[in-house]
């Protein structure tokens, strides 16, 4: 290690360390988003046997659905953003030399990152809004700031993942040194 790198290899490091616990905690959204999923899918299952065999349908099923897709939504953009899923045309980027597609890719997540963050912050103030306010549906009265709230904590998870991807991806575009596949990509935790 030389002295000129120190800090910079040091500020790496730090970087590096939080990474499996915000790893695991999208996966965790994850499998959550997962279960809202499947209480979706039964929630609808049980409305349509209710309306067409008992001419009972669930009134609050649309209510709830919404609130639930919402939440689903953004309990799995952590995963998708850990993966680098998110849609991405690169037709002229792959023709770049490796440390052009770096620069391209930190140009592009800083604004990602940015623009999540302030997401995340714009749903925090609705979320204490909705709750100052005792916002709730219409039909079933259900409370909407825990929904919010739960898109604020994943949306602030996003952020955190875009900053640690776009910091990867300024060392590849500084050093020439791309992160490997082994929890360290620049791309992912």
């Amino acid at each position: 290690m030389s002295t000129d790198n120190a800090p910079a290899e040091e500020a790496v490091s730090t970087v590096k360390k939080p990474r499996p616990l915000i790893g695991w905690t999208a996966y965790g959204f994850a499998w959550v988003g997962a279960g809202v999923l499947g209480v979706m899918a039964l929630l609808n299952l049980a409305d349509v046997i209710g309306r067409e065999v008992l001419s009972a349908p669930i009134s609050a099923n649309n209510e709830i659905t919404q609130l639930l897709m919402g939440v689903l939504v953004y309990l799995s953009a952590g995963l998708t953003t850990r993966f680098r899923g998110h849609v991405r045309v690169d037709i002229v980027l792959n023709l770049l030399p490796s440390r052009a597609r770096a620069v391209c890719d930190a140009i592009t997540l800083a604004f990602c990152a940015l623009f999540v963050a302030a997401m995340s912050w714009q749903l925090y103030e609705r979320t204490i809004v909705k709750l100052v306010k005792d916002d709730q549906t219409d039909l079933a009265r259900i409370p909407t700031w825990p929904f919010a709230a739960v898109m604020t904590v994943c949306a602030a998870l996003m952020a955190l993942l875009l900053f640690i991807q776009w910091f990867g991806a300024l060392k590849h575009a500084v050093t020439g040194v791309p992160e490997t596949d082994d929890g360290n990509t620049s791309g992912g935790l």
